[in-house]
């Protein structure tokens, strides 16, 4: 995370700089928005409180290697506008930063929130998607695409921590 730091999200920051974290943020978006699909401008900058993962509870985390694809389903949304499950899907992934072992029991813990995220424009074509997690944790993906949608559920509660990590070399999938 460049913007949406942990000192940004513990308040540490001045207030001066702090308040220049969404406008530079949106600004870096701008500037690579040439260079990204549509869709992912989009997720980089959400008009819509559904299409963002702010205060978004783990659903289903999926990494499959042999796919080269990662999935999140999250629940989001409020009282006042309603709930609802935000997918993600990340596609020709090639990274994962630390690895889906090491963010198995961050994403499996039911307090664990997605707060933000952030876009990358990177040098070879590819897009980064950089996560922080309340009450800790941070990762980020190396893809070629992700694809988002939301369908509304009935309540925030609805939602499992289920983590699942499919292996390139194994059908076998190991359960939280």
């Amino acid at each position: 995370m460049k913007w949406y730091t942990r000192e940004w999200q513990r308040g540490d920051l001045p207030d001066e700089e702090s308040d220049r974290r969404d406008p530079g943020y949106a600004g870096y978006v701008a500037s690579i928005s040439d260079r990204l699909p549509a869709h992912v401008v989009e997720l980089a900058l959400p008009q819509d409180e559904h299409q963002s993962v702010d205060d978004a509870l783990v659903d289903l985390a999926e990494f499959d290697e042999a796919a080269a694809r990662v999935r999140f389903r999250l629940v989001n949304g409020s009282l006042q506008t309603g709930y609802g499950a935000l997918d993600l899907q990340l596609s020709g992934v090639t990274s994962i930063v630390p690895p889906p072992d090491e963010l198995k029991p961050l994403l499996a813990n039911p307090r664990t929130e997605f707060l933000r995220q952030e876009v990358h424009a990177l040098g070879d074509g590819a897009i980064e998607v950089a996560f922080l997690l309340w009450p800790e944790g941070e990762f980020a993906v190396r893809c070629a695409d992700v694809q988002s949608s939301w369908t509304p559920v009935a309540s925030r509660d609805d939602h499992r921590n289920e983590v699942l990590i499919h292996r390139a070399s194994s059908r076998d999938t190991q359960r939280r």
